[in-house]
């Protein structure tokens, strides 16, 4: 799953930066990862997704 979530990212989709950032971030289908789940969840930040302004802020992204 993880390889579409990256996929749908780069395509432009927020919730998927958001699913890709979270899923690095907790080693889901993957090694954990914070500067990979960095990079996704401030994508999604940036596109103005509130549950990745939530997450960031929870975990000090």
């Amino acid at each position: 799953a993880l390889k579409y979530f990256e996929k749908a990212a780069d395509d432009g989709l927020k919730v998927a930066m958001y699913n890709a950032g979270h899923m690095h971030f907790n080693g889901i289908g993957c090694e954990k990862d914070k500067e990979k789940a960095k990079k996704y969840i401030e994508l999604a930040v940036i596109n103005g997704y509130e549950p990745a302004i939530k997450f960031r802020e929870e975990y000090h992204l």
